[in-house]
Parts: structure tokens; sequence; C-alpha cells
């Protein structure tokens, strides 16, 4: 039996996908630490970490945020670039729509390869209003040297902003009679 045009057609999309490489996702990022409180006006810092991978040529990573809460001050290629003593470039490209709740680091060895597991990135941030303030992975993507992509999994962090609670003022001497 002949096949018709379009059966011919989706027997050929059926193959091409087939034969292209499937994007690996046995790499796990996390925004560390996962769980974590600052007093507002703090100037803090995450560490984004990779579990092993072997020949990591370039990253993309897109972190969301609370920018009603925090404000972004930096975001710095971390150790898996910049402990291999080669020469890497790093890219960052905060969000250019007001509010700024996102920010997008390029990272590339330019000079072999990397790898993990180990710190790809620090981002720094200050804390703002108080209140919870999640950090979320909106995009990580991870390239080798034959320019394949594996796509992470992700798991980002929530930072409490929490100001100071208020108290009673007491004396000395009232403190004493309380706790004799």
């Amino acid at each position: 039996m002949p096949l018709t045009a379009s059966l011919r057609r989706l027997v050929f999309a059926a193959a091409l996908v087939l034969a292209l490489p499937a994007a690996a996702r046995a790499v796990t990022v996390t925004v560390e630490p996962a769980d974590t409180t600052v007093a507002p006006g703090a100037t803090f810092r995450l560490r984004v970490v990779s579990s092993a991978f072997t020949d990591l040529k370039g990253c993309e990573l897109v972190h969301a945020f609370d920018a009603g809460r925090l404000g972004l001050v930096s975001e710095v290629a971390g150790d898996v670039f910049t402990g291999t003593g080669r020469d890497f470039a790093g890219f960052n490209r905060p969000d250019v729509v007001a509010p700024v709740d996102s920010t997008t680091l390029d990272a590339a060895m330019l000079d072999g390869s990397t790898a993990g597991p180990g710190v790809v990135a620090y981002l720094e941030f200050t804390a703002l209003h108080s209140g919870d303030a999640p950090v979320s992975c909106a995009f990580v993507q991870f390239r080798n040297s034959l320019n394949a992509i594996t796509l992470p999994d992700c798991t980002g962090a929530i930072v409490h902003v929490s100001g100071p609670v208020s108290a009673r003022r007491a004396s000395f001497g009232r403190l004493k009679t309380i706790y004799r």
C-alpha cells in the first residue's frame, strides 16, 4: 500500500524527532539556602548550586524574585567557572521592564570546559520590606562542548524578610520579680 503525502510527512516528522538528541534531566540545580531569614535593609547572598555535571561549556540561568520585597544587587558566575583558572565570560542581564523582578546570567568557558558539582552563580539581594519572598527558577539551561542542551531540574528558595519584634519596656527590677 503506497503512503499518502500526509502520512509520509508524519513519518518523516516522527523520524526527525526521534533522531534529535533528547535533553537530559539528570542534573539538578538548587538555590541555597532554600529557606532563610533576613532583616529589612540587609544585603545577603544566595548560591545557585549544581549537582555533578561533566563537560559544562556554558549555561543560562534565569531567576525570578519578588521585587516588592527584594532588590537585586548582582548576579555573578560562581566557583564552577571562576575556580578553573581558565578564561570564562559571564554576562548578567537584569530585567529591563519595571519592576525589575528577574535576572539572567549567561556564562561560558572560553577555553575548554568545566564540571560540577559546585556553585554555578551567586545571587546578591537587598531585603526591602517584610514578608516572604520567593526566588524561583524561571529557566535553566546547560550546554556541553558539542553545544548539546541539558535542561536541569531546578528548585528555588524562599526568603523571609522579618523586622524587629516590638516588646514592652521593663526595668531590671520588674524582670527580677517575674523570674524569681
